[in-house]
């Protein structure tokens, strides 16, 4: 079910996007009036645009007064008690608590929005219901730049099915090209395009879906596409000085260029444009980035019209769906052999069988969780007989120590072989099976340091398992939304 909140494209499906088009398209002649039939002068809707921002401010601003809605924004952090060290979520109470019926936020902190979202909600004694827009979250998304784009996409060619799209650019750091690729996996028949330099790739998770014909380096790639998304390189995003230089300049599409690709061709872009738009075809027909831009009052209009006119959806975390612990198994352990590698133990946590090598990754994992502190004591006895792993294996053992169910069944995700066995200091062993948790929450930081999660003290993370334990585990943090593999909440690059 559609939420009451716009926060990410990936929470939508194509009935959502179909519906919230809809909205922006009827929305069209009423922005043209720059007027609503319908006034709303008791609705407040709140711009605080702590990124800059021109037209998705403007746009918002320019819906809000055609709809009649009385305004209070912002433009930067200055001025905002955010420079004194205020969380987001205090941002998020302080304005909910003065009247907002609408909270539009653009925030370089990724996940910003969602979490402001749940923060609002959940507010004890709070009765005021805002309902939060996502104008903007760092590297993250942009879900209204991306229903502007789709509409402009539907006028233009009278579709969104059953065409060509190429996207060119930064794709590693676009967040209006990742957002708009996922709402158009759910369209059939669009081929995608991708064309970037080295570096600047789309991450993986979002080709999810698409058909991808091709992926290249250079813009000859593109000459068959109907449609070309063009982006900037964002140089403010990109770490690498070698690699900022190596794409300043990379692609700039003008009159020769557009002369070698389809002559229908339509040039989109979400501005600002840098250099990759030269002058020569800035009134060139194809060029449709600024009808693209005009389309941002009516599908805006029609997002704060919402509020005015519709019941409240809140948004819902997702929920852990079993039990963790399982298989618990109590042994009587009285007449122990010693064994030749390691000293047993009296009371703490074994974790036996674990794969030949990775004994430190796991003493990572627990440290990272928080379980396990760096200076307690521990034997950790590597490559060791075993009849799994082609004859070898790893033991921990853990002094006095017990995992929580919680951090354990997370070890056991990423080592499935494991066997977790707890020493209770009483003659016996208790050996125990996990479940496969669809949920890890509060057990790693998330490793983007852009996440909310790495912001707010309040905010706790909550990574979304995929894949099943045939295959490495995928955690996506529910906030910020990147995708991480093993190696990468480990620091490890064992495979």
């Amino acid at each position: 079910m559609l939420t009451s909140h716009i926060i990410s494209t990936a929470d939508w499906t194509r009935q959502d996007i179909d519906f919230l088009l809809s909205l922006g398209e009827s929305m069209i002649p009423h922005a043209d009036n720059r007027r609503f039939s319908a006034q709303f002068p008791d609705r407040k809707a709140v711009l605080a645009f702590f990124e800059p921002s021109t037209r998705t401010h403007k746009s918002f601003k320019q819906a809000a007064l055609n709809l009649g809605m009385r305004i209070d924004e912002f433009s930067g952090a200055e001025g905002t008690s955010l420079m004194k060290g205020e969380s987001l979520a205090d941002t998020g109470r302080m304005i909910a608590g003065q009247g907002a019926d609408v909270f539009v936020l653009r925030t370089t902190i990724e996940g910003g929005p969602r979490w402001v979202a749940h923060v609002i909600q959940e507010s004890e004694g709070r009765k005021k219901i805002v309902w939060v827009l996502n104008g903007g979250d760092g590297r993250n998304q942009h879900p209204t730049q991306t229903l502007l784009d789709l509409l402009t996409i539907k006028i233009r060619l009278g579709r969104l099915e059953n065409f060509r799209i190429g996207f060119v650019g930064d794709l590693a750091n676009g967040r209006t090209a990742m957002s708009l690729l996922q709402a158009l996996r759910h369209y059939e028949g669009v081929e995608v395009v991708l064309v970037s330099p080295k570096g600047t790739e789309l991450p993986a998770q979002y080709k999810i879906g698409l058909n991808i014909i091709r992926e290249s380096e250079s813009l000859d790639a593109l000459s068959d596409c109907d449609v070309v998304y063009v982006t900037r390189f964002q140089l403010e995003r990109i770490q690498d000085p070698i690699l900022r230089r190596e794409v300043q300049g990379k692609y700039i599409i003008n009159a020769k260029v557009l002369n070698t690709w389809k002559k229908t061709v339509l040039i989109m872009h979400p501005l600002p444009s840098v250099a990759e738009i030269a002058p020569d075809i800035k009134n060139d027909p194809r060029l449709i980035a600024y009808n693209q831009a005009d389309n941002g009052i009516p599908v805006r209009m029609g997002l704060l019209h919402r509020p005015c006119v519709a019941e409240f959806i809140p948004i819902t975390r997702p929920a852990q769906v079993a039990c963790l612990a399982r298989n618990e198994e109590q042994q009587i352990s009285n007449e122990r052999k010693p064994v030749k590698h390691f000293q047993p133990i009296v009371d703490g946590t074994v974790i036996d069988h674990i794969p030949p090598g990775s004994a430190t990754e796991v003493v990572r994992m627990l440290c990272q969780s928080g379980c396990l502190e760096g200076d307690r004591p521990r034997q950790l006895v590597q490559y060791v007989k075993s009849r799994e792993y082609e004859g070898m294996k790893d033991v921990l053992l853990l002094h006095h120590l017990v995992i929580p169910d919680a951090i354990a069944a997370t070890v056991q995700l990423f080592f499935p072989k494991i066997t977790i066995n707890q020493l209770p200091d009483n003659g016996t062993i208790v050996k125990k099976g996990y479940t496969y948790p669809k949920l890890v929450e509060s057990v790693f930081p998330c490793p983007n340091a852009a996440c909310v999660t790495n912001h707010d003290p309040e905010a706790k993370t909550i990574f979304v398992v995929s894949g099943d334990q045939r295959n490495l585990p995928i955690l996506t943090c529910y906030y910020c939304e990147r995708l991480f593999a093993r190696e990468t909440l480990t620091g490890s690059h064992h495979q």
